[in-house]
């Protein structure tokens, strides 16, 4: 099951009875093991955290720390800045893009290949400030039980999923998503594409994993759309 994945891995990384299944499993352990370790990195890092106690908490230098971490962190800081969206006068925010990638994160975390609009949908979540945010919370939808869901939703998926390359990218669905947020910002006379765009956007499609995500947790996705 997907869900519980990384248990599977780490059952068959401690089972001695074929090495090649061990050694392979061992070894998509740590790989998954050390993304995340990134993203735990950089989310203390973004939460105020010195690399002194980063450092501390993984019990290595400040300078190791440092040096590990140093550069991949900057990209992906530099990722969360405002942006112009190609040669149009639309810029993506701040807040769009960091959606985006926390979106990545989640998608990550649970061994995805792509990212879905139901790791947007949490990506939002995380955000917490701006309409879209209120708009989720005033229909009740909190981050762990949306977790929850997505994770319910996953292990009834009988597709293959292993590790991946970062940063993954967007599914055949998301892309589409992220076209219509554009089209949205535009249609409410935006030259600045926000959160709330992306949630219209995830929420416009009856068939995607944010709209069954909600539709889990008993959340009309269309009358969301319409307290924006």
């Amino acid at each position: 099951m997907i869900a519980t994945d990384t248990h599977e891995l780490l059952d068959a990384a401690t089972r001695l009875e074929d090495p090649a299944e061990g050694l392979a499993a061992v070894c998509d352990l740590r790989r998954h093991l050390d993304q995340l370790q990134t993203v735990h990195v950089e989310n203390a890092l973004r939460a105020g955290w010195s690399w002194s106690q980063v450092a501390e908490t993984l019990g290595v230098s400040r300078q190791a720390a440092h040096r590990r971490y140093a550069r991949l962190v900057r990209e992906r800081l530099d990722e969360v800045r405002d942006s112009r969206q190609g040669n149009s006068n639309l810029v993506v925010t701040g807040a769009a893009r960091l959606t985006m990638h926390l979106a990545r994160q989640e998608a990550g975390a649970l061994r995805r290949q792509e990212v879905g609009t139901e790791h947007v949908l949490l990506g939002l979540l995380r955000v917490e400030a701006g309409p879209g945010a209120a708009a989720l919370r005033a229909a009740n939808v909190d981050l762990a039980s949306a977790r929850t869901v997505v994770a319910e939703l996953h292990a009834e998926d009988e597709s293959e999923h292993r590790f991946s390359r970062d940063p993954l990218p967007p599914s055949k669905q998301c892309r589409a998503a992220l076209e219509r947020s554009v089209h949205e910002a535009a249609r409410r006379g935006c030259d600045r594409l926000k959160p709330e765009h992306l949630l219209v956007a995830i929420l416009r499609d009856p068939g995607s994993g944010a709209v069954r995500a909600l539709a889990r947790l008993g959340v009309d996705a269309e009358a969301v759309v319409t307290g924006l």
